[in-house]
């Protein structure tokens, strides 16, 4: 497989979940979470490498990659796992793919502070597993600089893929906390202007009642987005 085709199937899986919203993990708290869901699931979570990244087959035959927060060798990571289990057999990404954390590690909550420390309180980074994409660096940048250093934290133990991150994996303008879209009404027109350039560029008709409930979850999102109350995840 050629890195191209990769990153079309890539997007393909992404379009898959808007023509039929399912659950995809995105973040685990634990492995034991992670490995618990896909077992229910009768899918086979597979070390790769170390304890530090696993992958799955999903249903549809695209592979999905997991690795702990706190690693910070992610890319090396990502393209072992590129060549060595997708068979792209490439030395290195144009500098203009990063390699990114489809969920934010903004979000992941903190330790609980001893009141006695006057240190800051850490992230639980070892413990949690995010789900990796690839993705143009510029809009990688733009997410990151509009939404991802605003954090909206998680106690839970999964949490799953939105249509707010479909729009990140599909390279979406991010949307702007600067921007105007802050009344009900503003949002909504928004909503509106997202779902057309969605079906254009997808080249996907949504029915009227699938078109209906999209906008109402984005609507969710993009509000907790944009006002801080980030509480919608499907």
């Amino acid at each position: 497989m050629t890195l191209k085709n990769y990153l079309a199937d890539q997007k393909k899986h992404f379009v898959e979940f808007i023509k039929d919203p399912n659950q995809q993990v995105v973040v685990a708290g634990t492995l034991a979470a992670l490995e618990r869901y896909y077992r229910g699931l009768n899918i086979e979570l597979q070390e790769f490498c170390d304890e530090k990244s696993y992958y799955i087959k999903n249903s549809q035959g695209f592979y999905e990659l997991f690795i702990k927060a706190n690693y910070k060798s992610y890319r090396k990571r990502y393209i072992k796992f590129l060549k060595d289990v997708i068979g792209i057999s490439q030395p290195a990404l144009p500098s203009s793919l990063h390699v990114d954390h489809l969920f934010s590690k903004s979000s992941i909550p903190v330790s609980s502070k001893n009141p006695k420390s006057t240190k800051k309180p850490k992230r639980l980074l070892n413990h949690y597993y995010i789900r990796m994409i690839l993705l143009e660096g510029t809009a990688n940048m733009d997410w990151g600089r509009n939404y991802e250093k605003s954090p909206h934290p998680t106690q839970k133990q999964l949490m799953f893929l939105s249509y707010s991150l479909v729009l990140k994996a599909l390279e979406f303008s991010a949307v702007k906390k600067s921007g105007p879209y802050r009344r009900g009404s503003q949002i909504n027109v928004l909503v509106d202007q997202t779902l057309i350039k969605l079906q254009k560029d997808i080249k996907y008709t949504l029915p009227p009642v699938d078109k209906y409930t999209m906008g109402e979850f984005f609507k969710s999102e993009i509000n907790g987005l944009v006002n801080g109350k980030f509480t919608n995840q499907i």
